[in-house]
């Protein structure tokens, strides 16, 4: 008997026992609807976890080849990464460096050439990637090192106009550009050359680095810069984690003018971050060394 017609015969004849059988039976029916709505809901599809690759600084530079982009190219065909970050420094333009300025080792150094080396080195990375069944988002985000550009025009307003970041051609290759201190977003990681200490805007550094970038970022911070590893992560009281990681470097030439001590600090190579949801993901580092045996 449907229900309806049960609880119309209970009224013309109530008793308790008729009422407990009642209710029990629609709480069978209950119980049985749900199953029913259970088992033709579509299953909840929960975001895939997703893979980075970080590229720290890498400093193309006219003086050294740039065959560590090609390498570079085959490794994200390797990784299949879902996003690539360029953390900044890709383009060394040591033209505009007053570090060395009037220097002896200053000698020769061009804009133009710097500009056509750091171009050159997204052609033959970019030409590692042709024919990929997919589109990784690509993010750039601009390092001190191009932020020399801007620096010149603002001190020598006549160069305004004459040169510019988009010399490089960042956008061209399909890449999503931050501009220098602004950090760009993914996953739930924040990315950005390197990250502010305070109110004078001076990088986060030292030797507990990817702590400080958790105690003062208050999320997933990863940044380039100090051309160094380091990594920490947290659990947060709901038992999400947070993680702090400084990148190190690309590149396998001595940097002068940081000594003999400094360029032995150097981590050398790329970072891949595995399962990032919400956040947080693993991390895994592939050396310089291994990179170029394996596709040198």
């Amino acid at each position: 008997m449907p229900v309806a017609d049960d609880f119309e015969a209970l009224l013309e004849s109530p008793s308790e026992d008729g009422y407990k059988r009642h209710v029990e039976r629609l709480r069978s029916e209950i119980h049985d609807l749900r199953r029913e709505i259970a088992r033709r809901a579509p299953e909840s599809s929960s975001p895939k976890p997703r893979t980075h690759l970080v590229i720290g600084d890498s400093h193309s530079d006219p003086d050294v080849p740039n065959d560590r982009y090609v390498w570079l190219g085959k490794l994200v065909r390797e990784v299949r990464p879902d996003v690539v970050v360029d953390i900044g420094d890709w383009a060394d333009m040591g033209s505009l460096s007053s570090y060395d300025k009037g220097k002896r080792s200053f000698e020769g150094r061009r804009y133009h050439k710097d500009v056509d080396h750091a171009i050159k080195a997204r052609e033959v990375f970019h030409r590692e990637l042709r024919g990929l069944r997919y589109k990784p988002r690509l993010i750039h985000t601009r390092g001190n090192h191009e932020h020399r550009i801007d620096k010149a025009t603002d001190e020598q307003p006549a160069l305004d106009g004459l040169i510019s970041t988009d010399d490089l051609k960042v956008k061209d290759f399909g890449w999503e550009e931050h501009p220098f201190m602004v950090p760009a977003f993914a996953d739930g990681i924040a990315y950005c050359h390197y990250f502010a200490s305070g109110v004078m805007s001076r990088p986060i550094g030292g030797m507990h680095l990817a702590s400080a970038l958790l105690r003062l970022g208050f999320m997933s911070c990863v940044q380039g810069h100090s051309h160094t590893y380091d990594h920490a992560e947290r659990t947060r009281v709901d038992g999400s984690k947070v993680l702090g990681l400084s990148v190190g470097c690309y590149f396998g030439h001595y940097m002068s003018w940081a000594g003999s001590q400094a360029n032995a600090m150097y981590y050398r190579g790329i970072v891949v971050i595995r399962e990032v949801e919400s956040g947080y993901g693993q991390v895994e580092k592939i050396s310089y060394e291994t990179i170029r045996r394996k596709h040198g």
